[in-house]
């Protein structure tokens, strides 16, 4: 017994002692066989991913509120695009009227977000909630939602290619930035593809990616990407070969078949909303080319003189990271230079163009705020210190302190109006009293083009709508020349003197007169005009991008009640 007791002590004492658990080690990345530059581009899966930060919500409800105060609070157009192109279309599906500007007539929009719109004005319609006083700002509201993607996804993006610090930063500067606050509820292809963009690359950073379903879901998101904004489609395209080239085959094939499917998706809808599969995206690419051959192009320099401004004046700190760890900051580099150096090739240029880069931008500029700051001996004020200035840069822009129109001016006559919130501009109140005036039977807006007012979407009234060219027109023919016979209420800037028209107390720029009697007025025959213009149809006729007839000048007059 003794001597079996000291064999087992021995042969414990000959064992070897058992490891200490340690966590198991992370995968290889696909790209260790991939030379160094390329390898810095590409982005390897995730192995793990701790628990986000507990104040992610926190933040995401603040940069709700923040853009929900500017949509509901200020009403201003950046681009007349935004009711024209996208608004009243969407109007014109459900309701039934609406003015159609030439892109409607050739197919050369696409209905994806028109659609998208038309969808919740349905919904209002079905529950009896079609006031322009309600769904107006609701659907704002709708688009900031979707904006939210953009903080949430930096957040995943800055502590996936830095750190935790990183990320929480990128979330704090992108949820206060003026530029995606104020544009945030806007439904311009610009800002609707740029959050749905950020959710791929976002997801991408997460393990959660490297499954079926994650390959799927990037794929598809980053096709609609390209779908909702055409000009995008290299930027989607650098991401998906950056994920494509650091997985597995079947990965990509999934990716790519997803991609694919999501296409097709859109051409059987292209073909339901025109004529043809991808109509839209084939005219408005010959359009442009016509367009640009016959405007004057912006400078080389037009977005370089921008960025220091919408960078907050931060741009250093992003070039201070880009040569501290390159490594880290390729990937955001490849797609933050490619965006910008193929956007500035186009001869019309604006700045909402480029909009995908300011969270690219704000990326870099967390990272490198963070290293910075990495000594303060309070962690707490890494955070506060940024995100103190950029609120104090939000305060700046959206109360106009700075006056920053100059950033949004190209070359075009449509105007804009980035007053955000101290636009003392009444023209869409207006329109909200317009459309629950009983007396309300035509209205001429007189001063502006159809592209510069709020339209039917606004008025929301099955009645006559002139702006100052249509309504000219209109007078010519009625026989009478009569004012009051053609419309009850005249929207101007001016002060006139009409026989039979008074004037309403006004609460800003715009006047409304109102006739004072009460009799049949003439009537468009058809509430949907579609506007363009001889030169430019012949244009398209000569270029193979129409056979359609030129549409009527103006729709004819009939006699209300005949």
């Amino acid at each position: 017994m003794a001597k079996r007791k000291k064999r087992r002590q021995q042969e414990a004492q000959a064992a070897p002692e058992p490891e200490a658990q340690q966590p198991a080690p992370a995968p290889a990345p696909a790209t260790s066989g991939k030379p160094g530059l390329l390898k810095n581009f590409l982005l390897p899966p995730a192995a793990e991913e701790s628990a986000a930060w507990k104040h992610l919500w926190t933040w995401l409800g603040i940069a709700f509120a923040l853009r929900a105060g500017v949509a509901l609070g200020g009403d201003f157009l950046l681009h007349p695009d935004e009711i024209m192109q996208y608004l009243e279309p969407a109007h014109k599906a459900v309701f039934g009227y609406g003015i159609s500007y030439w892109e409607y007539y050739y197919g050369a929009r696409s209905f994806l977000i028109p659609g998208f719109v038309a969808a919740f004005l349905w919904l209002c319609k079905i529950t009896g909630l079609d006031h322009p006083g309600f769904y107006v700002y609701a659907i704002k509201l709708v688009f900031c939602a979707l904006s939210l993607l953009i903080p949430w996804a930096c957040y995943h993006i800055g502590r996936r290619l830095f750190n935790e610090d990183g990320g929480r930063l990128a979330l704090i500067l992108t949820a206060l930035w003026p530029y995606l606050i104020v544009f945030a509820h806007k439904p311009f292809t610009e800002f609707t593809a740029a959050p749905v963009f950020f959710a791929a690359f976002a997801l991408a950073c997460r393990p959660a990616a490297e499954r079926a379903h994650g390959a799927i879901a990037i794929g598809l998101l980053l096709a609609l990407t390209a779908a909702l904004r055409m000009q995008y489609l290299p930027t989607a395209g650098l991401l998906w070969l950056a994920l494509a080239l650091a997985r597995p085959w079947r990965w990509t094939l999934l990716s790519a078949g997803a991609g694919l499917a999501m296409l097709v998706l859109v051409g059987l809808y292209e073909a339901l909303t025109w004529s043809y599969p991808y109509q839209s995206y084939h005219v408005n690419f010959l359009a442009n080319q016509f367009i640009a051959e016959n405007r004057p192009a912006e400078p080389l320099s037009f977005f370089i003189e921008r960025l220091p401004i919408t960078t907050g004046l931060l741009f250093p700190a992003a070039i201070y990271m880009a040569f501290k760890n390159w490594r880290a900051c390729a990937l955001l580099l490849v797609l933050l230079l490619g965006t910008l150096l193929l956007h500035n090739i186009q001869i019309h240029k604006e700045l909402r163009f480029i909009f995908i880069i300011h969270a690219l931008f704000l990326l870099l500029i967390a990272a490198g705020l963070a290293h910075l700051l990495n000594n303060l001996k309070q962690p707490a004020l890494r955070l506060a210190l940024p995100g103190a200035y950029a609120g104090v840069f939000a305060v700046i822009i959206c109360f106009n302190i700075y006056d920053d129109s100059w950033l949004h001016t190209a070359n075009s006559r449509e105007r804009g109006e980035t007053l955000y919130l101290t636009d003392t501009s009444n023209l869409y109140r207006t329109y909200l009293k317009l459309h629950d005036d009983p007396g309300l039977r035509g209205v001429a807006h007189v001063d502006d083009a159809y592209f510069n007012t709020p339209g039917y979407y606004f008025l929301h009234r099955p009645v006559p709508f002139y702006d100052g060219g249509t309504f000219i027109q209109a007078l010519q023919q009625e026989p009478t020349q009569d004012l009051q016979a053609l419309v009850s209420h005249v929207v101007t800037q001016q002060l006139i003197s009409q026989p039979g028209f008074t004037r309403q107390p006004a609460d800003g720029d715009y006047l409304v007169y109102v006739s004072d009697a009460d009799r049949p007025i003439w009537q468009l025959k058809d509430l949907n005009p579609y506007l363009t213009n001889p030169s430019m149809h012949q244009a398209f006729v000569l270029r193979g991008i129409t056979e359609l007839p030129m549409p009527a000048a103006f729709p004819q007059l009939v006699l209300d009640g005949q």
